[in-house]
């Protein structure tokens, strides 16, 4: 969310993987850039994987996103130093698809789209995250309501979640069980 440039981006990865305290004032590009191959390198040496993971990619600018493919040339002569995951909402597919970003998505080496869930597999995920929170195995929501929950959320549990979330506010606010 706070990532607007690559020298945001690059200094947030060195942050994560403990190069550079948060606290210090922002530094320039090349000392990132430095400071990051020295530290894959190290870790490849001792047979250590490094993976960034980087979250609602889809609001990147073009400009960060290309930073990213940047870094995908961290590598010796046989491997690559830094696996790039980069997740996101449908939107990430349709931004990489943008002729700015194409030698990006050349760099793309798997792809996965998640579906929406099935009704089965949304009343299965409702009644999970119900035991997570410790509602033990009762049953909260009645067959209707999640066909409900199914039907306006489309099966996306990023939906799914939020009227639930609504559903059991709206529930305790009135002093309903039912």
């Amino acid at each position: 969310s706070t990532i607007v440039s690559p020298s945001d981006l690059l200094r947030s990865v060195c942050e994560e993987f403990g190069l550079v305290e948060s606290k210090r004032p922002l530094g320039e590009i090349h000392d990132y850039l430095v400071s990051l191959n020295e530290f894959l390198l190290e870790s490849y040496r001792k047979g250590e994987n490094c993976a960034l993971i980087i979250d609602e990619s889809q609001n990147l600018s073009a400009e960060v996103l290309e930073s990213i493919r940047l870094l995908s040339n961290f590598e010796t002569s046989k491997d690559k130093l830094l696996q790039i995951l980069l997740v996101g909402q449908p939107e990430l597919a349709v931004r990489l698809n943008s002729p700015e970003l194409r030698q990006l998505k050349q760099r793309v080496m798997l792809r996965h789209h998640l579906r929406a869930l099935s009704l089965q597999e949304c009343c299965e995920y409702v009644s999970n995250r119900l035991k997570v929170a410790g509602g033990g195995d009762r049953t909260i929501f009645t067959p209707n309501a999640l066909e409900s929950i199914h039907s306006y959320s489309a099966g996306i549990p990023r939906i799914v979640n939020v009227l639930c979330d609504n559903a059991l506010l709206t529930g305790y606010a009135l002093g309903r069980k039912d």
